[in-house]
């Protein structure tokens, strides 16, 4: 795992017992999503926010109930895009100094990338 480079590793749906020894003998942090005991935890926002009432896995417990407030809007957004009071002119970007900062980050970002040898390409 050390030779990949690998930072965590995540254990889905995965009995108790199991997870448990699996998080004992890994070198890094396990990250459980139905899945527990490991070294965090981690659930779809989704499902934990109540925005997918399809079904509920077991394993989520739901924070907050937001499909209807999240309906509402998505549907005010749609209405006046459609109509066009969605996007006005003060949600408009001015080109300058913010953008050429984000093109730095963003340059980078992509200089700091290590390709594998399976990323590069075949002669």
């Amino acid at each position: 795992m050390e030779q990949a480079d690998a930072f965590c590793v995540v254990v889905e749906g995965t009995a108790e017992a199991l997870a448990k020894r699996i998080t004992a003998v890994l070198p890094v942090p396990t990250i459980g999503i139905g899945a527990s005991p490991c070294a965090g935890q981690t659930l779809v926002t989704e499902h934990m926010l109540g925005a997918f009432s399809a079904y509920t896995l077991r394993f989520v417990k739901q924070y907050a109930d937001t499909k209807a407030v999240m309906e509402h809007a998505i549907r005010q957004y749609a209405d006046e895009v459609r109509n066009g009071a969605f996007p006005a002119s003060k949600h408009g970007v001015a080109y300058g100094k913010p953008l050429a900062m984000i093109g730095v980050v963003v340059l980078r970002q992509q200089r700091s990338y290590r390709a594998s040898p399976k990323d590069q390409p075949r002669a």
